[in-house]
């Protein structure tokens, strides 16, 4: 299958790995990038994507952009790319913007240029609180996370490791059934959560079945759970300290993601790389 592989995880969200860590994660895969620069879209191996990663890291950090007093790391993550998803991208690209592609403009970049996959490691989805209503229909206000409404709205294939902790992974399950998406477990047909082991929840079948879906697909190879973080402690410090970054401007899940990385001493960040590399090797073999 033909893909490209989301940006945004390899600037934002394991930024304490160097240049040689990422190369070498990827080893014989020669992956096919996504991410902007002066608002044009590029697609390109490994060494063309960490000459873009080390200059959007020089220089001071995003206008706009304050670090909270106790995260300084914000700064240095965040350095000047902004994130690019389905609803932004155009406007992005008008300003001549340079900029990383998450999951949802990966595959709005799918959806206009033919491409058969994209590539993410962790997904958005509804936090807790987002959704209402009972029994078998839930509603949100607005489109919901970007993710979520770019599945439900473009016909596309997605390749993940499953939405992130912090959300409600079943109702973000629910959700895209009831919008036409079906969500399909590679080595089993439950999710039990992206980083850490939390309750399960149903997909909507095996990656054999879904040759057979109508709309968009959500394939999910999870991280096997002997290799996640164990100590769940260490997901709420991290969703406070991005609440708190958030509040100061930064960027939620980048926070969330530099503060595992930081209480785990970076075994996080390996893990997730290691997940990018293994679903995209995953698409190469579809």
């Amino acid at each position: 299958m033909d893909y490209i592989v989301e940006s945004a995880l390899m600037v934002h969200g394991i930024r304490g790995l160097t240049d040689e860590e990422i190369r070498s994660a990827w080893g014989d895969v020669d992956p096919r990038i996504v991410w902007m620069e002066e608002g044009r879209i590029i697609i390109g191996g490994i060494d063309r994507f960490l000459e873009f990663r080390a200059r959007m890291f020089e220089g001071p950090v995003r206008p706009g952009t304050a670090a909270p007093k106790e995260a300084a790391l914000i700064a240095k993550m965040t350095g000047k790319t902004k994130r690019v998803n389905h609803f932004n991208l155009e406007a992005y690209s008008d300003i001549d913007a340079d900029a990383v592609l998450t999951a949802s403009g990966a595959m709005s970049v799918c959806a206009r240029e033919g491409i058969g996959a994209a590539v993410t490691a962790g997904i958005g989805g509804f936090f807790p609180e987002m959704l209402y209503g009972k029994g078998e229909i839930l509603v949100t206000k607005g489109d919901g996370p970007p993710d979520v409404a770019t599945l439900t709205s473009l016909a596309v294939t997605l390749i993940s490791s499953g939405p992130k902790d912090m959300l409600d992974y079943e109702g973000t399950f629910r959700f895209l059934e009831q919008h036409g998406v079906r969500s399909f477990g590679v080595a089993r047909d439950i999710y039990t959560g992206y980083l850490f082991v939390g309750e399960p929840a149903h997909l909507s079948g095996m990656l054999e079945d879904a040759a057979a879906a109508e709309h968009s697909v959500l394939i999910i190879n999870e991280i096997p759970e002997k290799d996640r973080t164990q100590d769940r402690a260490i997901l709420d410090a991290a969703v406070e300290y991005g609440l708190e970054a958030e509040k100061q401007g930064g960027y939620y899940h980048p926070a969330v993601n530099a503060k595992i990385e930081e209480l785990t001493d970076k075994a996080s960040a390996r893990l997730q790389l290691a997940a990018l590399v293994a679903n995209a090797r995953l698409a190469a073999q579809l």
